[in-house]
């Protein structure tokens, strides 16, 4: 069972006398959200009187300073950037490959640490006083219950603030129970944990996503995997719920500016405390709320997938198709890109020459037996499928079939590293254009929706556009290597034959159709022959998805729901028998208390 303190802070989450069908569920025991908040900060140093709460919920500053220290060893100071590479481009920096502990390339987690403020830890975020604290950091249960405060002092979100809240935390709780942990920039502190390993003794029991609001604003890579709505076991739990606390804690912004340190998180804990008293009554009422919204929610993505002739395995098998594809690491350009593909291509004509051997020494042979029958066949179809791979190559980085081999180092590198770059470029920009439609299908519902929906829709849009200028980037990179590509064909100074690269338009590119002739130069793929997914053409297909998912997240809350209301009914219990077992201490007040119920 979880401490004393955290079944005071929240009865519905940590009054229940077992977990275990949790675990059989794989669903996390609990799921919290963490964030901060710069507006409740103090504009000086007022010194005052020490004061300390009764029941305090904020963390002493050793715990603070003790998880500052430990992230500090573990991850190495910042190294000066290395001068620009006029070859790479911005996005190429960081090595192509996935984070370990994490499903996230790392490019993937580059661009969701430049978009979020709350990613860059040196950003001043809010007052920068040297002399006070700058604003206050929440572990928050789903049923908006503050567990943990931390408050800051540094003029950026830095990483030991929710570790330290984390790790506080799990000193509370089973040590092998599992946490589902909601962070507007969970992506890039989870990144930050597989990379630098700060937590390792509890990093394997924490399930990380990305609070609902501020999803939407991530890559779209970044939503397959930490979108609470896409990613099992989150339930309908939405992680906003710091900002409910935030609104609850408004009315102390201007008093606590003004507040000594001691003051101040006295204030701040009396109000957490009254909070807490004040919305004790209402969690019946939020178990039902949220049992009968999830019920409404499942019966709805139920019934469209009645309608539509795909089976469960089918449409899970897209999904996670969808998801690999979508999610792997995108090729980067280099500089010696022309030496590479030619390395490849001389590659498969030594196989070539060595099928067409083997094929003459066996034809050679007057009475074969069986056995190099066998052999002389496979050596015809290894030749036919060599060939087929060649003439695909050389026409992926712009030559024809009957190129001379032996030419391409000589006299036609800088043209092939020129196009094998623009390649890589189109081919981002295609898979940009390609995950914007599936970002905008979230605002494209075609029905009238509620206030806040519509809030929702207005906020998904604003976190969609606000990438417009790193993908305006990429088309300007494109354009420039395809003009030096042009520029050589105009001079003659390419194989005969070669095509001209059309440029993309550098305004509205994302309303580019994924099917366009702009894409030509990628419709041929030298290591595949498979054709468009599914997952991608079928309209009907991706509806079914997002209904699948919609019915698999009501499933899990619907069993949390359950879990909840006898937790919640366990604790009622328990105080019940101990208000009885207090009250027969005088039989006159249990009379009375009797009385009172009748």
């Amino acid at each position: 069972r979880p401490s004393e303190y955290l079944r005071r802070r929240c009865p519905i989450c940590f009054g229940a006398d077992d977990y275990s069908h949790l675990s059989e569920q794989d669903l996390p025991w609990w799921i919290v959200a963490t964030d901060a908040c710069f507006t409740h900060c103090s504009l000086g140093n007022f010194p005052d009187p020490p004061l300390t709460h009764a029941d305090p919920v904020t963390l002493a500053t050793e715990d603070l300073r003790k998880a500052e220290a430990h992230v500090n060893e573990k991850r190495p100071p910042p190294q000066k950037p290395r001068a620009k590479d006029p070859d790479h481009s911005d996005e190429d920096e960081a090595d192509e490959d996935v984070i370990p502990g994490t499903n996230l390339p790392r490019s993937i987690a580059h661009d969701c640490r430049k978009t979020f403020k709350a990613a860059d830890e040196n950003r001043i975020k809010g007052v920068a006083s040297s002399n006070g604290d700058t604003g206050i950091m929440s572990l928050v249960c789903r049923h908006d219950r503050v567990l943990f405060l931390a408050s800051m002092n540094t003029p950026g979100e830095r990483q030991f603030y929710p570790i330290a809240l984390l790790m506080k935390f799990f000193e509370h709780i089973p040590p092998k129970a599992k946490v589902g942990v909601l962070y507007n920039v969970g992506c890039t502190l989870h990144s930050s944990i597989g990379k630098w390993d700060f937590i390792p003794e509890i990093a394997e029991r924490i399930i990380w996503a990305i609070s609902i609001f501020h999803a939407y604003g991530h890559h779209w890579a970044c939503q397959l995997i930490y979108n609470p709505r896409k990613r099992d076991k989150f339930g309908l739990s939405n992680g906003e719920q710091c900002e409910r606390i935030w609104s609850l804690l408004q009315r102390l912004i201007s008093h606590g500016q003004l507040s000594g340190p001691y003051h101040r998180l006295y204030t701040i804990n009396n109000q957490v405390m009254h909070i807490e008293d004040t919305s004790l009554p209402g969690l019946g009422e939020w178990i039902r709320r949220a049992y009968k919204t999830a019920y409404r929610k499942k019966k709805v993505a139920e019934k469209k997938l009645q309608s539509l002739p795909y089976t469960r395995q089918d449409i899970e098998a897209a999904w996670q198709e969808q998801v690999a594809a979508q999610t792997k690491p995108l090729p980067r350009q280099h500089k010696t890109a022309g030496r590479k593909h030619t390395l490849e291509a001389l590659a498969i004509h030594g196989e070539i020459l060595t099928y067409k051997e083997q094929v003459r020494v066996l034809k050679a042979i007057k009475k074969p037996t069986e056995k190099q029958k066998t052999k002389l066949a496979e050596a015809i179809s290894g030749l036919a499928a060599s060939k087929v791979r060649l003439t695909k190559h050389l026409k992926a980085i712009g030559l024809p079939a009957n190129a001379r081999l032996h030419t391409l180092e000589t006299k036609y590198e800088r043209y092939v590293t020129l196009r094998a770059n623009a390649i890589q470029h189109l081919r981002r920009i295609y898979e940009r254009v390609v995950r914007r439609h599936f970002e905008w299908e979230r605002t494209h519902t075609g029905t009238r929706n509620s206030a806040n929906a519509r809030r929702l829709t207005d906020n998904v849009v604003a976190a969609i556009t606000r990438t417009d200028g790193s993908l305006d980037k990429t088309v300007t990179k494109f354009n420039k290597l395809a003009k030096e590509v042009n520029a050589l064909i105009s001079k003659k100074s390419v194989p005969p034959k070669a095509s001209r690269m059309k440029l993309i338009p550098t305004k509205k590119t994302y309303e580019i159709d994924i099917d366009n002739h702009i894409w030509q130069d990628l419709a041929i793929d030298p290591t595949t022959d498979e054709a468009a997914p599914r997952w991608l053409t079928n309209k009907s297909l991706r509806s079914a998805i997002i209904n699948h998912l919609q019915s698999q997240r009501c499933d899990e809350e619907l069993a949390r729901v359950a879990h909840e209301a006898n937790a919640l009914q366990s604790w009622f219990t328990r105080e019940w028998d101990l208000l009885i077992a207090a009250l027969r201490r005088n039989s006159g007040q249990l009379t009375g208390l009797r009385f009172a119920c009748n």
